[in-house]
Formats: C-alpha cells, sequence, structure tokens
C-alpha cells in the first residue's frame, strides 16, 4: 500500500511504471538500467534550497540521507530533485515540470520580485564563477582565477546558505587554482575543505568522497595536481605534507535524517 501512496507524474491513471520512473532511482549504462524505488528515501519533496542530500551507495541498495544545515522542530526535509541547482527559477521551473509535472513553490521559488531577480542573478554568477576560473587557468591568469573562485565561495555562502554540495564545489576549484599557484600549503587547506564538504553531504563510502579522499591521502601522485602543476611548475609545501582525514561536527549535519513516514504533501512531488 506505501508503494502505492507515491506520486506517478505520467499523465492517465496510476501505474506501477509511473511510480517506479517517478520515485525510482537508475542506475547502470545506456544499454541497462536499474531502477529502486526505496521505502523512505523516495518519500522526500523538492526544494531548491535543500536541507537534505540524498546519497546512493554504490551497490545501489542502499540510500544514505545527510542534513545541510541545523534543522528546525517542525521543519521539512527536502532535496533537490534537479542536477543543476545554480539555474535561475524559469529554468528550474521548466526542468521540473518538464519531468515531475509540478510547479515548485519552495522558500527561495517564493521570493518577492526583486529579492527573486537578485537570486536569479547570484545563481548565473556561481555558475559563471566555475566556467570562467578554468578558463583563466588556461591562460595563465592564477591570479583573477583564485579571486573569481573566492567570490564562487562567498556565494556558495550566502545564496546557497553554506550548502556542502556547493561548497566542496568552491573548495574543489580552489585547490585546483591553488595548485596553479604552485602554493602546496594552501592546495593542502583547500583539498581537506573540499574532503569534509564532501563528508557532510554524500557520506564516507560515496564515489566522490573517496576520490576526494584518495586524493588528500596522496596529493603528490594526484593527476589533478600533477596535470595542473606540469604547466606552472611543481608545488611548493606538498612533500612531506600530512593530511588530516578527521572531519569536525557539523551541528546536526553528520547526523543521518530521520523523517516519519507521510502520506500527503504540500508540493507535488516524488512523494
Amino acid at each position: 500500500d506505501s508503494f502505492w501512496e507515491l506520486f506517478d507524474c505520467g499523465e492517465g491513471p496510476k501505474t506501477f511504471l509511473g511510480i517506479v520512473t517517478t520515485n525510482g532511482f537508475g542506475r547502470g549504462s545506456d544499454d541497462e538500467t536499474v531502477y529502486r524505488v526505496y521505502n523512505m528515501g523516495s518519500r522526500f519533496n523538492h526544494s531548491c534550497l535543500p536541507n537534505v542530500c540524498a546519497s546512493v551507495q554504490d551497490d545501489g541498495l542502499k540510500r544514505d540521507c545527510y542534513v545541510l544545515r541545523d534543522v528546525k522542530a517542525g521543519e521539512e526535509l527536502c532535496v533537490t530533485y534537479i542536477t543543476d541547482n545554480d539555474l535561475p527559477r524559469r529554468e528550474r521551473q521548466m526542468s521540473l515540470m518538464d519531468t515531475w509535472r509540478f510547479e515548485c513553490a519552495c522558500e527561495v521559488c517564493s521570493l518577492s520580485p526583486e529579492a527573486q531577480a537578485q537570486s536569479d542573478e547570484n545563481r548565473r554568477e556561481f555558475k559563471k564563477c566555475r566556467d570562467t576560473s578554468f578558463k583563466y587557468i588556461n591562460m595563465h591568469r592564477v591570479k583573477e582565477a583564485y579571486d573569481v573562485c573566492l567570490r564562487q565561495l562567498q556565494l556558495a555562502e550566502t545564496e546557497f546558505r553554506a550548502d556542502p554540495t556547493m561548497m566542496h564545489l568552491a573548495y574543489n576549484d580552489l585547490f585546483q587554482v591553488a595548485a596553479a599557484k604552485r602554493n602546496g600549503s594552501l592546495v593542502m587547506k583547500y583539498l581537506q575543505l573540499a574532503y569534509q564538504n564532501c563528508m557532510y553531504c554524500y557520506g564516507p563510502k560515496s564515489d566522490i568522497t573517496m576520490r576526494v579522499a584518495a586524493i588528500v591521502k596522496d596529493p603528490q601522485s594526484s593527476a589533478a595536481i600533477l596535470g595542473l602543476a606540469a604547466g606552472f611548475g611543481p608545488c611548493s609545501g606538498l612533500r612531506g605534507a600530512k593530511p588530516s582525514m578527521v572531519v569536525p561536527e557539523r551541528g546536526t549535519n553528520m547526523q543521518k535524517a530521520k523523517k516519519k513516514k507521510g502520506k500527503g504533501q504540500r508540493r507535488r512531488g516524488r512523494n
């Protein structure tokens, strides 16, 4: 019965296949994709300012959910359904309508016209920062690249409220710019911050966390660092570096999200 309570975004009567494609999480290749529906993990509503990140583990049988920031009592736990959360409102709404057939009414989509315009501009700038920093690196304009990445970090802290999924992107870009600057101490600083934020939002067993952890453990052999340094010279300060793999507590962020099973939802979505 709980399965049939889930939403079907297809046209016409609710069907088994419609529920699976609406609420399932696919893993595999173009030739064969396996969809899994989770009893609790498939019941989160969407928000463009999520407070939960869901990470499917390698075998696809387990979906861990991590709280991204402190949550007030009674506050709904939401994930984001879209991968490009740095899009402006209109494009986010189009993506959600095309795929899941609902109009988002989350906090960031319900701002006043003036505040919405500023939010859209912030998200456009965040995306532009990501694109621009590597163009500057390729042009050997490292100082400009570093300034752009610092602005990206500032936007992650303000527009996205220090969402670890956005913070780790900013720190990842900063570590690569630090490698181009040939500054080993900055490389280690930003690598460890990227790793911490990956742990906060994806957990220790996700693919992305393990990739970052491998670089943190052995930065001198990292293809990313060696490839960047090839055009600028070796990084000083990496030899003999002792990386820290300890992740400090961050409020409730290291606690897995617990969500009561419910039938009705305020917004149409996977639930």
